[in-house]
């Protein structure tokens, strides 16, 4: 395996850059910071997980996110359920104002991202949204590996 470039981490950190810029922002108007949206985005693709998978998914420190989900509960979002045999493991899933707020907010960054041809070719475009699938594809399959 090869190793990582240094043009590809300043090109992941940019892509951070971006969502902060202009997706915090959106998160911010529906009452929410970008990690409970990552938290809730992570709960949309993979429903019904344990706090600790989600808290090492979204990059949250396991002894924080306890926080993090219990405010999300709080607003509605979320709901928690103790395990049945093992009554220390928590399972969060999304509910369904939270589906709603995930949908509407990645709905409106969705816009705000969109190809514009004033910036970019739509040939630019389409090859930047093939790289981003393929990093996601990426990282998932390391992380995946990562954790065995």
């Amino acid at each position: 395996m090869r190793g990582v470039s240094e043009e590809t981490i300043q090109a992941l950190r940019d892509a951070i850059l971006l969502l902060q810029e202009l997706v915090a922002p959106i998160c911010r108007k529906h009452g929410l910071t970008l990690q409970q949206l990552y938290v809730l985005s992570e709960l949309k693709s993979e429903p019904r997980q344990t706090a600790t998978r989600v808290a090492d998914r979204v990059g949250i420190q396991r002894t924080n996110f306890a926080a993090v989900w219990r405010k999300l509960e709080v607003m509605g979002l979320i709901a928690h359920e103790h395990g049945k045999l093992d009554k220390r493991k928590v399972y969060l899933d999304l509910t369904d104002k939270g589906t709603k707020a995930c949908a509407d907010i990645i709905a409106e960054a969705e816009i705000a991202l969109s190809y514009d041809s004033h910036v970019m070719s739509e040939q630019d475009y389409i090859d930047i949204t093939r790289g981003v699938a393929s990093i996601r594809k990426l990282a998932t399959e390391a992380l995946a590996l990562g954790k065995r």
